[in-house]
Order: structure tokens, then sequence, then C-alpha cells
């Protein structure tokens, strides 16, 4: 298992950017810790004094790119790492006790394994197994709490005590919250699939998959495209439930990137890149959804299984195989 640096993208100067450095600071071990700012120009308004500001309080280092870049951004996270594993998370992310070491032990139950998330809340896709119990019914009406509260965070400039407030309404203390969601599914078997908002990367996937395509500029495109370069390679992601992390969903991007903004249009602009870049096929082999050509015709695709072994026990992990639909997430 090597080193782990985690670096934290930030959008803009949002309070939630603050509380995510506080929450990765609370549970540091031995890990590097590091702070982009994509986009110091153009739809940004970053204060002078801010990241002096940060970087003085938090004491981690701080790297500036000029322009907003999703891909540009993850590339700079890869070349500060060096040789270390990496996490990229997202800045309106909070993470929980022992939140890193589950997602590096996953990681490394078997090769093939290149990528782990942690479990999010709240857009877990919460109607499927394993999460047919009264808890998870429980999350699903958290869930909806949080959801109709949210939209107040783009109503109003939130302070870090509102956000906190929020979180306090929500869970009463977050931490035990996650301790207690751990407990309870700390058996749970890995589900193949993650969200690329706090992923951990080994660093031999990296070196296989290769650094993320910065065609997709400014956005749209670039998390699909990497998913389908990853497979190629015969690589897997996953997400563990014995991780837990809030996500607060697109707070930051919304504050500066509406409907109306330039760099918006721009990225919906590139939603044909991904289709000129790869067939149907291959997309929709690699995103586990239904596609539908131009003529309106829909495809479906099937995962055939491969047996990985996880903590002594086995699970069937699901491989994209073309011309076929796939059910099942998983057969323990």
């Amino acid at each position: 298992m090597l080193p782990t640096t985690v670096a934290i993208i930030a959008t803009t100067n949002h309070p939630v950017t603050s509380l995510a450095i506080e929450s990765v600071l609370r549970y540091r071990r031995d890990e590097k810790i590091a702070l982009i700012i994509n986009g110091q120009s153009g739809v940004n308004t970053w204060p002078q004094d801010w990241t002096k500001n940060i970087a003085d309080k938090y004491k981690i280092p701080i790297h500036v790119i000029a322009e907003y870049g999703v891909a540009h951004a993850y590339n700079k996270a890869i070349e500060i790492s060096g040789n270390d594993d990496l996490v990229i998370m997202q800045n309106d992310v909070i993470v929980t006790p022992n939140w890193l070491e589950p997602l590096q032990k996953l990681a490394y139950t078997h090769e093939d394994i290149g990528m782990v998330a942690p479990f999010t809340f709240p857009q877990w896709p919460m109607n499927h197994k394993p999460f047919d119990s009264s808890f998870m019914n429980y999350l699903k009406t958290m869930a909806e709490q949080y959801w109709n509260v949210r939209p107040r965070l783009f109503q109003q400039d939130p302070t870090k005590e509102l956000l906190e407030q929020i979180l306090r309404n929500l869970f009463g203390n977050l931490d035990k919250f996650a301790e207690m969601f751990v407990e309870i599914y700390k058996d749970t078997l890995p589900y193949i699939d993650a969200s690329f908002m706090c992923m951990y990367y080994k660093r031999d996937a990296i070196n296989k998959i290769g650094k993320w395509d910065e065609d997709f500029y400014p956005w749209n495109g670039e998390e699909y495209d990497y998913k389908v370069r990853m497979n190629n390679v015969g690589l897997f992601r996953l997400t563990c439930f014995q991780s837990f992390i809030f996500h607060w969903t697109s707070v930051t991007t919304r504050q500066q990137i509406d409907e109306n903004s330039a760099i918006f249009k721009a990225g919906l602009a590139q939603g044909h890149k991904i289709m000129n870049k790869w067939t149907i096929g291959e997309i929709g082999n690699y995103c586990p959804v239904l596609t539908q050509t131009p003529k309106g015709k829909y495809n479906k695709y099937k995962l055939r299984t491969k047996e990985m072994p996880i903590d002594g026990r086995h699970f069937m992990l699901h491989v994209p195989l073309n011309n076929d639909w796939w059910s099942s997430k998983y057969d323990i």
C-alpha cells in the first residue's frame, strides 16, 4: 500500500471549502493534503487574501489553476501527488471518522480494483439491494429533508454557521451518525459503481489509465471518458460501505456556473465530444444505463460476472460485455 495524497478541488471560496478542509484535517493520519483552486480568473472571484488565509490557517499547500477546467484540475492532482495513491475530492464534501482506511483496504483486496469511493449521502441510489431495511428508509427520509432545504444555499450567501446548523438538523452529530452507519453496514460487500466526487485512485490504476482528457473543456464528458478508459485496461471502481461522507451536491458549482454563464454554455457544447470519441455501445457498456441511438432505438448491455475475493468472502463482480442487458449489481 502506497502513501496517499488527498487533493481537494475548490471552484469558489464558498464556506463549504473550509468545512471540507477541516474535516480532512480532523481525521488526518499520515496522508498529504493539498488544495487546488480550479479557476483563479474568469468566472471565479477569489479575494486575494482568502488563499493566503487558508494557507496560513490550515498549513496546507495551495495550487492555483488560472482557468476553470475539470480535467485540468484532476491532472494537476495527479501531478502534485507524485507516486502516491490519490484521493480527488470536491470541496463540497465532508468526510467522517475513519473514512480513508476502508477505501485503501478495499482497493488492495484485488489487483483489478482501480478506484474506490465511499458511500455518499444524499446521492446514493437507495432503492438497490442491500438496502431493503428500515434504516435505509430512514436515510431516504433524511435525504428528502436535505433536498427541501438545499435551495436556501442558492438563495443567499450561506455562512459557515448556517451550514453547520443544517448538518445538526439532519444528523444531530454527523460523525456519530457515520459511525452508526458503518456499524450497520460493516459486512456489506462493495457495489459496482462509484461517484467521482470523492474517489480513491491506486497509483497503478492512474499509470494504466493515464491522465484525464483535457479536450473535454471546460467540463462535460470527462468522467464518462475516464470510465471507458478504465474498463479498457480491465479495472473496476467500487463503492465501499465502511466509509461514509456527506456531499452538499453542486453547491459551489451552481454558485458560479448557472445556466446563463458562459462556462455553463461552453460545457454544454462539449456534449458531442464523448459521442465522437466513443461509440454508443462503448459508452453504454461502461456506464450502466440505457443508451439511445440517434434513430431512437434503445441499446442495453450485459455485464459478465467475475469472482473476486473480498475480506475472505466472495462476491460476483460484473464486467461489461456487448449486446445484452444486465440486471443485478452483484451476487453474494
